[in-house]
């Protein structure tokens, strides 16, 4: 899967639990660290909770593709999921 894919499943899959505010920003030549960032946004904490499990279930069920890295907490309003050079940023 291309990372752009990759991107734009996140994305989607954000959106199917009525995220906000979603884009996609291309990084590439711009960041060492990561080609893509997915930008969303939670109305609330058991949203955020609900987006990140829908991106980790359906990126592992759908694509075989557990993340690289999870990491974030829920009191910091603030979870990042990674895949490769795609960096997912959930905030409330």
């Amino acid at each position: 899967m291309e990372d752009l894919e990759i991107a734009r499943a996140c994305a989607l899959y954000a959106d199917d639990k009525k995220a906000e505010n979603i884009r996609i920003l291309d990084l590439r030549g711009l960041s060492p660290i990561s080609d893509y960032f997915v930008l969303v946004t939670a109305m609330s904490t058991p949203q955020l909770r609900a987006v990140r499990d829908e991106i980790v279930e359906r990126m592992k069920e759908e694509h075989g593709r557990p993340p690289d890295v999870k990491d974030g907490n829920f009191e910091s309003q603030w979870i990042i999921i990674v895949y490769g050079s795609v960096m997912v940023h959930i905030l409330t």
